[in-house]
């Protein structure tokens, strides 16, 4: 497997900003996920803005948890399997190929 980066998304660092409340036929929290110049993502669940907040966090940390996993990847401690999970892991996110 060729483990050359593939960085095609939205550098980081990502952030969350300050929640906004919208109007679906009921107010929902949302959280979103900015990037230096542009929205990444919007998290917002019907009944709980602390799970969209959650989301907002998972997503914002993303490019974080993708330069860990490149690094720990040529770690001699790590089993095959767990360097061949860590490696799927990156092939889905596209960080590798």
């Amino acid at each position: 497997m060729k483990t050359a980066e593939k960085v095609t998304h939205t550098p980081g660092p990502w952030q969350i900003v300050k929640p906004t409340y919208i109007e679906h036929g009921q107010f929902e929290t949302t959280f979103d996920v900015m990037g230096q110049l542009r929205r990444i993502a919007r998290c917002a669940h019907p009944m709980s803005a602390e799970v969209a907040k959650a989301d907002a966090r998972l997503i914002a940390t993303a490019p974080e948890m993708g330069e860990v996993l490149r690094e720990v990847m040529h770690d001699s401690a790590l089993s095959a399997a767990q360097i061949r999970r860590i490696q799927d892991v990156l092939v889905k996110a596209g960080l590798i190929q």
